[in-house]
């Protein structure tokens, strides 16, 4: 009865033990799965991590950009500004013989002692002071050749963009 009992004891513990490892097998089983799923999670973060890195990659990009174009238009606006100071002192105006030109303000009109400016180079941005022909018929600019001051005979001329030795007067 002892071998028996033995043996009842044994083939119980044998099942005990069978069942302990098909607990720790099912464990093992269900921790597998839940390291599978964490990996996962871990993947599906790290893939938003990399696509919030591109997306911040692409905006300090375009930040860059727009601050370089920033900068190049606060360039012209001072360019533009330095251009508009420049031209405080002169006004548009035309000559005695109708070419456009700058003119220092509070000069007569036509008056020989203002000082005037190319209005095409004014445009452009340069300053180009315009220096009288001995006679004052014409006011040349370097760039732009002989703009009319005025006729000998006084009558209204019309404004020169010829080459400079252009002479309007032939055919008079």
């Amino acid at each position: 009865m002892i071998g028996t009992i033995t043996s009842a004891l044994s083939s119980l513990k044998a099942a005990v033990d069978l069942g302990k490892l098909a607990l720790e097998n099912r464990d093992d089983a269900k921790m597998k799965e839940a390291r599978a799923a964490m990996l996962e999670r871990v993947i599906d973060v790290q893939d938003a991590c990399m696509r919030l890195q591109e997306t911040n990659n692409a905006l300090l990009q375009e930040k860059h950009t727009l601050a370089q174009e920033k900068r190049q238009l606060e360039e012209r606006i001072a360019e533009v500004e330095q251009r508009a100071a420049r031209l405080t002192g002169y006004e548009l105006t035309h000559t005695p013989a109708g070419s456009t030109v700058y003119m220092e303000k509070g000069a007569a009109p036509g008056s020989r002692m203002a000082k005037y400016i190319c209005a095409t180079c004014a445009e452009r941005g340069d300053i180009t002071y315009l220096q009288p022909d001995p006679g004052w018929y014409f006011l040349t600019c370097p760039t732009h050749g002989n703009l009319h001051f005025q006729r000998p005979d006084g009558e209204t001329m019309v404004m020169s963009t010829g080459p400079r030795d252009y002479n309007p007067y032939d055919g008079f």
